[in-house]
């Protein structure tokens, strides 16, 4: 038995109506295909999560959100649970690295460590073999200037928190998958976080039980408005409810909380069970999410 769950974040969808099916399918299926040849989840997650780190059109890895200073600093984290225990690995800050999540899994895999960030975090990518790459799309550098130039006009500050989630309701984003072959859990999420976020913000993607999580009862993979994640713990919330409810109900749950103590259009999971079951909610404008079976793909748009 294997299945995969794989989401290109929260947003307004409308604008790639033609383009979110057949992506989400195709990577979806770059996670499956992987699976068939390696019969590990963890190369699944792998697999979905660099493919769509490579498209501009997700804020992940290449064609990230730039921040307030004109760079891109990516999180990313993985958390893996098997009979043998829990392994974690996770980045934050991370600059000029296409693959983020590749760092975050190099960190479980190669140290003792759960979390790198920073220039040592970039250091440790480089000792791994990963190349520094400009990360900044053209379509991300024309929505920095149109910001830069608001706040060099007196219009704006980068300090002015209703000004950056006007920002964050205008994208796509955040990037997760979690995978399992009934032995095993896998999670992972990469995102090059807020735009014009003030340089050194880590969000949810990079902090294991907020933006991932993989335990015996469940993997899940955050999207949205880090803070909130952060501040209600979201991931770890949902296996608290599943102590007394369904998974649907449970994941249903964690989004009403972010809804009633914060707002809407901010938060989008995914979630699967050692047993293949699967659910995903969200309280925005749109969530776009992939399905993949050993046989088989789909597109399930929320």
């Amino acid at each position: 038995m294997f299945r995969l769950i794989i989401h290109g974040g929260v947003g307004h969808w409308d604008r790639y109506a033609d383009k979110k099916g057949p992506l989400l399918q195709e990577y979806a299926n770059a996670g499956r295909v992987a699976y068939t040849s390696t019969k590990d989840p963890i190369q699944s997650v792998l697999a979905a999560i660099q493919s769509m780190e490579k498209d501009a059109l997700f804020n992940a890895g290449y064609g990230s959100a730039i921040n307030a200073e004109g760079e891109v600093e990516c999180d990313a984290s993985i958390m893996v649970w098997s009979k043998d225990g829990i392994r974690t690995g996770a980045v934050s800050g991370l600059k000029g690295i296409l693959h983020p999540i590749l760092t975050a899994f190099y960190v479980m895999d190669k140290t003792g460590h759960v979390l790198l960030t920073g220039q040592g975090a970039q250091k440790f990518a480089k000792l791994c073999g990963q190349d520094i790459v400009d990360l900044r799309s053209e379509a991300r550098l024309a929505e920095w200037k149109k910001y830069s130039d608001m706040i060099l006009a007196g219009e704006k500050t980068p300090y002015d928190q209703e000004f950056l989630m006007s920002i964050v309701k205008n994208r796509v984003g955040t990037v997760g998958a979690v995978a399992t072959d009934g032995k095993i859990i896998v999670a992972g999420t990469s995102t090059g976080g807020i735009p014009m976020k003030l340089p050194g913000r880590v969000g949810d993607s990079a902090i294991i039980g907020a933006g991932t999580l993989a335990t015996k009862h469940v993997g899940v993979s955050c999207t949205g408005t880090g803070e909130y994640c952060i501040a209600l713990r979201a991931a770890s919330r949902i296996e608290h409810y599943l102590q007394t409810m369904e998974l649907e109900a449970a994941v249903e749950r964690v989004v009403q909380d972010v809804t009633e103590n914060y707002e809407p259009d901010s938060l989008g999971i995914i979630t699967l069970r050692l047993d293949g079951t699967y659910a995903s909610k969200h309280n925005s404008d749109g969530f776009v999410v992939g399905l993949a079976d050993e046989d088989s793909v789909r597109f399930l748009q929320l």
